[in-house]
């Protein structure tokens, strides 16, 4: 679809009026209903993809603690007397 949207842009012969109406009507659009219904959620995905990789790196240090914090709870107790 990108190359035919790419070749009525790139051709000399049309007037920009022309190009316009060819793209409107042979692409379909990228966006739907859906879009608007579900506006909240894809607003969520997108901060989910902006804020993931941040914070990666400080979820496995502070789960690798509570996992070693539980587990020397755990044998404290069962070292007990």
């Amino acid at each position: 679809m990108r190359e035919r949207e790419e070749e009525i842009k790139s051709d000399p012969a049309l007037p920009s009026e022309e190009k316009e109406r060819l793209i409107r009507e042979e692409l379909p659009s990228e966006n739907t209903g859906y879009d608007v219904l579900f506006a909240k959620e894809r607003i969520g995905l997108a901060v989910l993809d902006l804020t993931i990789p941040r914070f990666t790196r400080p979820v496995v240090l502070t789960s690798l603690g509570i996992v070693s914090g539980t587990a020397a709870g755990l044998l404290s107790l069962w070292a007990s007397p």
